[in-house]
């Protein structure tokens, strides 16, 4: 059964391009949960977190599928980025070999739990414009709160087909990486 239900038994097959889109607030996945396993795509893929949606994805979800699909439909190109995250999570690098017309990052917080479920929190996401550094990148931080936990991400908006336009984003990292109870018995 796992064969037919786990995508990592046949991970080597799934070469199609791919648009894997999360919500921010999902009441099922964890929002790190794209760290576990996109890198491990192979093949053309692409992330969008939607920020403020839970599992249904509300929002501009709809309009970065189509903008995929038209893409893919008439063999454009889909717009090309990398993204570091420092290892105590801290810090999201951003490199983009094609020219966004906008980036931000957009970041919450949680003083009590690493919880960011929409239907726990509410829509707490909110956004802050980022530039590009004189290395061509884009670099979003954010502080370890003093109570608490915080998550962030970063969004890029590009130009795609018949005035419609790709959101995509980096992962999310929240900080502190670290769950909030001890694994040891």
């Amino acid at each position: 059964l796992s064969g037919i239900v786990d995508p990592y038994s046949y991970i080597d097959r799934l070469d199609m391009p791919k648009l894997v889109i999360n919500g921010s607030g999902d009441q099922f996945f964890l929002p790190d949960s794209s760290r576990f396993y996109f890198h491990d795509l192979i093949g053309q893929k692409s992330l969008r977190y939607v920020p403020n949606a839970d599992h249904g994805l509300n929002g501009s979800a709809h309009d970065s599928l189509a903008a995929f699909y038209l893409s893919i439909l008439n063999s454009q190109p889909m717009p090309e980025f990398s993204w570091s995250i420092s290892p105590e999570g801290g810090r999201i690098v951003v490199k983009s070999s094609t020219t966004p017309v906008e980036v931000k990052m957009w970041q919450a917080e949680n003083g009590t739990a690493r919880d960011f479920r929409l239907e726990t929190i509410g829509p707490v996401w909110h956004s802050t414009p980022l530039a590009e550094n004189n290395n061509g990148e884009y670099v979003a931080s954010l502080d370890i709160p003093a109570k608490g936990w915080a998550a962030f991400f970063v969004e890029l908006t590009f130009a795609a087909n018949q005035g419609m336009t790709h959101m995509l984003t980096t992962d999310i990292s929240i900080v502190p990486d670290r769950l909030p109870y001890s694994s040891e018995k």
